[in-house]
């Protein structure tokens, strides 16, 4: 599964914004069938945990601060939230 995580506009270096970089961040299975799977998690501080699991555990891929992120979609994962 995806999980895709909206940044907060202020989270993007100025020295890029004229790029018009997409504030969107995409974690994806690449490789379909191999087992891997994201999900992501809201921490009580408003951290967002972007996790991976696939046949060898459990890990953290990213961890988001409460005031860089507005939005995640995909898999939530509410036993490690």
């Amino acid at each position: 599964m995806t999980v895709h995580v909206t940044l907060l506009p202020a989270t993007i270096p100025a020295h890029l914004q004229q790029a018009a970089p997409s504030r969107v961040r995409d974690f994806n299975d690449d490789h379909p069938g191999e087992g891997v799977r994201y999900t992501y998690s809201v921490k009580g501080s408003g951290s967002l945990v972007i996790s991976r699991q696939d046949s060898n555990g459990h890990v953290v891929e990213a961890v988001f601060g409460p005031s860089a992120w507005e939005e995640a979609s995909g898999d939530l994962n509410s036993a490690i939230g």
